[in-house]
């Protein structure tokens, strides 16, 4: 009974208060029309004028290592927004050699990661061999020889089954890696292939010095 006579003489008022309340209008979700992917065009020519503006602020630094976190982020932007631009292809390129030369310890394993992008994105690059060259110089440059032989096995394993290969160099190099790991005989067949499938290179003579080194060490 104590509830019921409390409430009664409230619900007048809870009423007017309520009838002077201001009425809650429901917001309509405005729906936005989704935005318009830009033409390969349009990406060529943001692509680079953004490029542009990374050349710019590398200028105005005193010391390029004080331009290398913005470098990073302005290449993957461009990389994210622009990816259809022939320039994205190359600023892979950039973004792994940045990786790789100018952070103290070097960034490998992102610069892996950018590769492996790349690779999935453009197949038929031919900017695939030149982030191939800068690994290569990156890995033999810090005697990271098994990464070395990992990173041209399907290069090596497609000359044994054709007998076709892109590059003396690569050979040179995978011969040079299997040698600094011990598989000394291994890379004397190397060396031999370089020989004998670009015998006019440099990369030629360096295998006949490698070769007859390696012979004299047997000797001793």
């Amino acid at each position: 009974m104590f509830f019921k006579r409390t409430l009664l003489p409230l619900l007048p008022i809870v009423a007017i208060i309520l009838s002077c309340a201001p009425a809650v209008q429901k917001k309509e979700a405005v729906e936005q029309p989704p935005e318009k992917p830009l033409t390969v065009e349009e990406q060529r020519e943001q692509a680079t004028q953004a490029f542009t503006e990374v050349l710019d602020l590398v200028e105005k630094v005193e010391k390029r290592s004080d331009a290398v976190p913005e470098m990073e982020k302005r290449y993957l932007e461009i990389i994210r927004k622009y990816p259809d631009a022939p320039l994205a292809q190359e600023i892979h390129w950039r973004l792994v050699e940045l990786y790789l030369r100018d952070f103290d310890p070097p960034r490998v394993d992102d610069a892996l990661a950018v590769f492996d992008s790349f690779k999935k994105r453009y197949p038929d690059s031919p900017l695939k061999t030149a982030i191939e060259d800068t690994l290569t110089r990156f890995y033999a440059g810090k005697g990271m020889w098994e990464r070395l032989i990992e990173l041209h096995s399907y290069r090596i394993e497609k000359f044994i089954e054709t007998g076709k290969i892109d590059s003396p160099f690569f050979l040179f190099m995978y011969a040079e890696a299997l040698r600094n790991t011990g598989d000394t005989e291994e890379a004397l067949k190397g060396y031999r292939w370089v020989i004998k499938t670009f015998p006019d290179s440099s990369m030629a003579d360096m295998a006949n010095r490698r070769i007859k080194l390696i012979e004299e060490n047997k000797e001793r």
